[in-house]
């Protein structure tokens, strides 16, 4: 599935309803609902996380975890997404990973065995290997127009 976006609240828009949808999957999970972010700098990940958390149910302002590698945000009990099972969205930022071993310090291994956790991974290609296979991938790339943006999400 591929959209076109000319705003970061268009995108933020597509994101919401994405939340919204996966939140309220009741699909039998082994381990965490993974999403891979990969695209170049500014376009547009961040940005599509926050609207992604909205739409599970999260008010407070996420900003991406660059420095500290991962944040974690409890789902709101109210939330369908918690109804569906999920507990915690957890936030990683891979930019500034050298190797996979600085991810057993933010309990990555814990985090994506975890059925009640939602975990999105920005820049996911730099710890591709570590993904299961099972993830969804959204991959970011900028338009021809300032803020246009192309967001392709699958498999």
């Amino acid at each position: 599935m591929q959209h076109k976006t000319t705003s970061p609240k268009e995108t933020q828009a597509i994101a919401t309803l994405l939340g919204r949808e996966l939140g309220n999957a009741h699909i039998h999970r082994s381990g965490a609902l993974i999403i891979a972010f990969t695209g170049d700098l500014g376009s547009g990940k961040t940005t599509f996380i926050q609207g992604f958390a909205r739409g599970v149910g999260i008010k407070r302002r996420m900003v991406s975890p660059t420095f500290t590698l991962m944040r974690r945000y409890a789902i709101p009990k109210t939330s369908p997404a918690y109804r569906s099972g999920f507990r915690s969205l957890v936030h990683m930022d891979a930019y500034r990973v050298h190797t996979p071993r600085e991810l057993t310090v933010i309990r990555f291994g814990d985090w994506i065995s975890d059925p009640t956790a939602i975990v999105l991974i920005e820049w996911a290609e730099l710890v591709r290997r570590l993904i299961p296979k099972t993830a969804l991938s959204v991959r970011f790339s900028h338009g021809t127009r300032e803020n246009q943006r192309t967001i392709a999400i699958g498999r």
